[in-house]
């Protein structure tokens, strides 16, 4: 790893916490802070569910986009230009708000689009800006059909995010092992053997399922799912419907892959339905949640009183998966400094949002792939550039060294991106990979209980 070191980012965090104290109220798409350059700012869009079913990582993803905004501008911006994050609420919305949002950030002149958040989201979008030949990286959209089957250099979508494929894995893996059996190395008894489960009817729900379907019987040694059902991306009154279901269907386990207001609202009725256990019931039932429950917001909004943390919860005894988005390196810490000097930690949390360092990692990405491609108005030529630094295999820089980045493109050396998030190398298929954090909630606080290697699943 080359670069400037950690002395210069404690240096940069102390001057970028006084920008931070003085912009901090104000949205990116306010403009970007002075660099010292007059030249007309280079536009990003940023399609973000700030409300919705996605608003838990909606904000936090916010701040992401304007750490790396002052960051960059702060060495002078790219092509001798300030970058302008220009961040829209999109309301969690897959179809006209969302292609409303979209539109108009195109309009205001954004040569390339990051987000929205949701796979469904993108499955609305994704074929529009293709045709336009408009760069789209996404940090949380993992559903696993995606990324087309087009030859890489095809690809106008990216995500610095891994695919459902290997999350689906790695919830078969845990419901296999059960909570008792962490070490995952396939021995013990089957700790799950009838699964049941409750998804989105959107793209990412029904995404994982099929992974998680075409899994689980041989993973088990032949155990099965028992009941399926899908609910709707946004909270419904009642879901007694769906419970009855599981009830009946006597599961020793529950998959849930929604996002975190469903997650809150099916739990509760969920909680009070099998209070006391159905006879019929393995003591040892447990559910597993993914990474669309594993935000901040649904230990808060799992309260049974909000202000109080104490309070009895629905969170409380849930698992899950979730991609290890804040891994412990070198590179994550550089950002999470960065982060915390303008913002910080909401009460309760003990580090930053799932996926923060992702959208951060696809700000600076997209950065430098303008800076790479050397013009504004080429947007395939973005787009040329992104896949060179995802497919770059010599000169690393991380968040620690973007400047040296920089320098290095100016003088047309190749670049490789290593994020906060992890390696971001893309795969053949345009994909990239990570490892996955298998977590739990205790007394309303979640615990990472074990860690899975990508190449294990």
């Amino acid at each position: 790893m080359r670069g400037i070191g950690l002395g210069f980012v404690a240096a940069l965090v102390v001057a970028l916490a006084a920008v931070g104290a003085a912009c901090a109220a104000k949205s990116s798409s306010e403009g970007a802070p002075s660099t010292g350059n007059d030249a007309a700012p280079i536009v990003i869009g940023v399609s973000d569910s700030l409300t919705g079913g996605l608003s838990g990582v909606g904000l936090p993803f916010q701040n992401a986009v304007k750490v790396a905004e002052q960051y960059i501008n702060s060495f002078g911006g790219v092509l001798g230009r300030p970058l302008r994050f220009v961040v829209m609420d999109d309301m969690t919305d897959e179809a006209t708000i969302l292609q409303t949002t979209v539109q108009t950030l195109l309009r205001q002149g954004a040569v390339a689009i990051i987000g929205p958040n949701g796979s469904g989201q993108v499955t609305a979008v994704e074929g529009m800006l293709g045709a336009q030949k408009i760069l789209e990286v996404s940090a949380s959209a993992t559903a696993t059909d995606l990324i087309s089957t087009d030859p890489l250099s095809e690809h106008y979508f990216f995500r610095t995010c891994p695919s459902d494929s290997l999350q689906g894995e790695a919830v078969v893996d845990f419901a296999v092992a059960g909570p008792s059996g962490i070490g995952l190395d396939g021995g013990g008894p089957v700790a799950c053997s009838r699964m049941a489960i409750v998804y989105l009817a959107n793209t990412y729900g029904t995404s994982m399922k099929a992974v998680i379907d075409g899994s689980f019987p041989a993973k088990s040694n032949g155990g099965s799912i028992v009941s399926e059902q899908s609910v709707d991306v946004t909270v419904m009154p009642d879901y007694s419907t769906a419970i009855n279901a599981i009830k009946m269907s006597t599961p020793d386990c529950l998959v849930m892959i929604v996002y975190d207001d469903v997650a809150d609202a099916f739990l509760e009725q969920f909680d009070v339905a099998i209070s006391p256990p159905p006879s019929e019931w393995k003591p040892s039932f447990f559910v597993i949640g993914t990474d669309g429950v594993y935000t901040n917001k649904f230990i808060v909004d799992g309260r049974l009183d909000a202000a109080d943390a104490g309070s009895a919860n629905v969170a409380n005894g849930v698992y899950g998966t979730t991609p290890d988005s804040n891994p412990p390196t070198s590179e994550y810490n550089a950002f999470k400094n960065l982060y915390l000097a303008q913002f910080a930690l909401t009460p309760g949390e003990s580090d930053l949002d799932p996926y923060t360092a992702n959208e951060f990692d696809a700000a600076i990405l997209v950065a430098l792939a303008i800076e790479q491609a050397g013009t504004t108005t080429d947007t395939a030529k973005i787009r040329d550039a992104y896949e060179q630094l995802g497919t770059a295999t010599s000169n690393s820089y991380g968040p620690a060294q973007v400047l040296d980045a920089l320098d290095a493109i100016r003088r047309g050396e190749s670049v490789h991106y290593v994020g906060a998030s992890g390696n971001l190398a893309l795969e053949p298929d345009g994909n990239v990979q990570t490892g996955y954090l298998i977590w739990s909630v205790v007394d309303g606080q979640y615990q990472t209980i074990a860690r899975i290697k990508a190449e294990d699943l």
